[in-house]
């Protein structure tokens, strides 16, 4: 459905359950949530169950569920956060939508195409809401660049290039998937799929052909790629160099260039390193943005309808990096090319 500006946040704390009590439950969502008005999270699942019962004392919760069934018969649940490893995103996705839960679902939406289009049949007989998680389209800095793009003040927009690195070394040592692409992990699949979306986002326009070059466990990864109007956009990620996050636009009339999580300068990156900062803020307003949703009953976007071009962008991407060649995205394969 079409979304409506300015729908109002529900009257009442909806429910939040977490399946997946990993680094980004505990380090984001947990505290995005606590922030968020009209949110409660009153239940945490996951199959380890010390990693679950962590999450349920961080949220102020009695108990935690270690049963993803018994999870899912839990009473006051409206939304269901899907925070598990890729892989695994379908079928958790389903079986909320199943109980008559709205969802949230982390990036990316899944590894195999087929499988997501099951998903979306079952999410657009379920009749809930949905969001998927892209949270950086909600980083100040973003919103600048798409104000200015949207303007027109920049000219025709020729190019853009970003920059996304963290070190994810350890990790990749404590959780083993995450530097595996067949499970979700390394520089493409866990975190480039941040930038091809905000390539959507900014140019409201969707990736034509793709070409990757990766290193070795893609630890780091180079994208570029000719949208679907003709702009030359690309990405460098990489898993072990120290932290970025930039978006250049190059226009016709102007050139703009931000570190788009600390638009402010290394000042503010000091002061707002405990507190998450402009990222920290960006998961806030991703939840209310859900929730405003559910109350005024559309999909915010990006929806997970959305999510589908951004799949098989991230398909053709994987499938350039393993053939050398670059793939248009209507012909990427079905499944992740590992």
């Amino acid at each position: 459905m079409t979304k409506r500006s300015g729908a109002p946040m529900p009257d009442r704390a909806l429910g939040v359950g977490i399946v997946g009590c990993g680094e980004v439950t505990r380090l984001w969502h947990l505290p995005a949530l606590a922030r968020a008005r009209g949110l409660e999270v009153v239940a945490v699942t996951d199959t380890d169950a010390e990693a679950a019962a962590r999450a349920a004392r961080t949220a102020g919760l009695d108990r935690s569920y270690s049963d993803i069934a018994e999870f899912m018969q839990v009473a006051g649940v409206d939304v269901v956060a899907v925070c598990v490893p890729t892989l695994n995103h379908v079928e958790v996705a389903i079986a909320s939508f199943e109980a008559g839960r709205h969802v949230l679902l982390e990036k990316p939406p899944a590894l195999d195409l087929h499988e997501y289009d099951r998903l979306l049949e079952v999410a657009r007989s379920a009749g809930s809401r949905s969001l998927l998680g892209t949270n950086m389209r909600h980083l100040p800095g973003v919103r600048r660049v798409r104000e200015e793009i949207q303007s027109g003040r920049l000219g025709q927009v020729l190019a853009v290039q970003t920059l996304l690195t963290s070190d994810r070394s350890p990790d990749r040592r404590h959780s083993p998937w995450r530097g595996q692409r067949k499970t979700g992990g390394g520089a493409l699949v866990e975190k480039a799929v941040h930038h091809i979306d905000l390539w959507r986002h900014l140019l409201g326009s969707e990736v034509e052909e793709i070409a990757t070059r990766s290193s070795h466990e893609d630890f780091e990864v180079l994208l570029s790629a000719t949208m679907e109007d003709s702009t030359q956009v690309s990405t460098l990620a990489s898993d072990r160099a120290p932290q970025a996050n930039q978006v250049t636009v190059v226009g016709r009339d102007a050139s703009l260039a931000l570190e788009v999580d600390r638009p402010h300068g290394l000042a503010a990156r000091l002061r707002s390193r405990g507190a998450g900062g402009d990222y920290m803020a960006s998961m806030v307003a991703e939840w209310c943005e859900l929730a405003r949703g559910i109350h005024g009953g559309y999909d915010p976007e990006p929806s997970l309808e959305s999510g589908r071009a951004l799949l098989q962008t991230l398909l053709a991407a994987a499938a350039s990096a393993s053939t050398g060649v670059a793939v248009r995205r209507a012909d990427a394969p079905a499944r992740l090319v590992a």
